[in-house]
């Protein structure tokens, strides 16, 4: 509601479709919205109900709202046509024609949520990044993030040798194989060494490594393993690859190239 009533705002400041009925009903949705958060501190179980009541409420908001605002829009695009060189009226245009494609899709989200659909896949999540999504990390202050997933595989030397930016949180251990192989492309030799977080560890990844001509693989296993297993994590061998200095120098050359970054920006 903020963000299309702020978009209407500047259009019409811009003198383009000035005349156009429009009401903003952000401070109605506003107060829902603070009725949910204080019901969201109860017990979920008994709050369902009440949630599902508001949230419909703030969808009615929504429709009537956007109803409006696609007449705003459909105005604002006729002014647009008589008004080329207005480039700043055409990034506000377009920016309400993003805002409204999404907002529909929000509202659909929301049919689908009081219908008794409570897992959406792929669903929309943020208005200012559309790309984001959620990501079950399971910690106890923050069971949901929202964003991106990011590989990154280094060689012995500390070069990034290849890197994947994917949407939500994709599982592990089938990206490891993969990778490596991309790394061997780029370097024209197999790793030495191969050490990932816990999520990569299973037998089938260990097998592929060797497979693939990696000498040292330090992959720990996920779940409890066998005795025959932690001997072998156990040993001084395999928990040298998995040693604190090399997340340390990871992270410090991490922060060195972002400081980097940040001074020609500042220098510029």
């Amino acid at each position: 509601m903020r963000k299309v009533s702020g978009l209407v705002r500047r259009i019409k400041g811009r003198g383009a479709a000035s005349r156009t009925r429009f009401r903003d009903r952000g401070r109605a949705a506003g107060r829902r919205m603070k009725q949910l958060a204080r019901t969201l501190r109860r017990r979920p179980g008994a709050a369902m109900g009440e949630v599902d009541r508001l949230t419909g409420e703030v969808a009615r908001i929504a429709r009537r709202t956007l109803r409006e605002v696609q007449v705003v829009a459909g105005n604002a695009r006729r002014a647009r046509r008589h008004r080329p060189g207005d480039g700043r009226l055409g990034q506000l245009v377009g920016e309400l024609e993003e805002t409204i494609t999404a907002t529909e899709r929000l509202l659909a989200q929301t049919d689908q949520r009081l219908a008794g659909n409570r897992v959406i896949a792929d669903r929309l999540v943020s208005l200012s990044d559309p790309d984001a999504r959620p990501i079950r990390k399971g910690k106890p202050r923050h069971p949901a993030q929202f964003g991106y997933t990011l590989l990154v595989a280094e060689d012995e030397r500390g070069f990034v040798a290849d890197h994947q930016l994917q949407q939500g949180n994709p599982p592990d251990a089938p990206q490891l194989v993969p990778a490596v192989q991309r790394v061997i492309g780029v370097t024209g030799r197999p790793p030495g060494t191969v050490v990932a977080d816990r999520g990569f560890g299973t037998a089938a990844n260990d097998q592929a490594m060797e497979a693939l001509g990696v000498k040292r693989v330090g992959l720990q296993r996920n779940g409890t393993p066998g005795n025959t297993r932690l001997e072998h994590e156990r040993t001084r061998r395999f928990r040298r690859l998995r040693r604190l200095g090399g997340a340390r120098t990871w992270v410090g050359l991490g922060i060195f190239a972002y400081n980097l970054q940040r001074m020609t920006v500042v220098a510029g």
